[in-house]
């Protein structure tokens, strides 16, 4: 295996950082991707953290 398909066979690790109108499209764009695995979104929207924790249960949801 080359060094380029080694690397593309790597999951990228996300963080998500700042939760607004493109918060929810974002997580879900990430969640689709088989090369993306989205560790931790973070807002200071407690509510917001909620809704996308219910519609994200896999994903690790913070508030600053």
């Amino acid at each position: 295996m080359s060094r380029i398909q080694h690397a593309m066979t790597k999951q990228i690790k996300v963080g998500l950082v700042g939760c607004g109108q493109w918060g929810p499209n974002l997580v879900r764009n990430f969640q689709s991707l088989d090369e993306c695995s989205l560790k931790v979104v973070c807002d200071v929207d407690p509510m917001r953290m909620k809704l996308l924790q219910s519609f994200y249960p896999g994903v690790e949801c913070e508030t600053l």
